[in-house]
């Protein structure tokens, strides 16, 4: 979903029109159970969300950087070193 969102407005990319309505309401149903839970486990959900963040800006970033490079290792060692500094935060 978020990889979806950031393609649309990064790169001009065409989103279906039922797709949005389905990311709309997925982003409503994860709202709902973060509300749900116990304080002590938000914090986990926050890290959950800033992890699907991450991964989602790391496809989007190898989608870019597919674009213009022809050597696979900086398709492979960009979003990589994106996606550990997204798991050590």
């Amino acid at each position: 979903m978020a990889s979806e969102i950031l393609g649309s407005f990064l790169f001009n990319e065409r989103v279906s029109i039922l797709a949005w309505p389905a990311m709309l309401i997925g982003s409503i149903g994860v709202a709902i159970m973060f509300l749900d839970v116990v304080p002590e486990m938000r914090i986990r959900y926050i890290y959950l969300i800033l992890g699907v963040l991450s991964a989602s800006t790391s496809l989007v970033i190898a989608r870019y950087i597919g674009k213009f490079e022809s050597k696979p290792m900086a398709l492979i060692f960009w979003p990589s070193l994106l996606m550990t500094l997204g798991a050590g935060i």
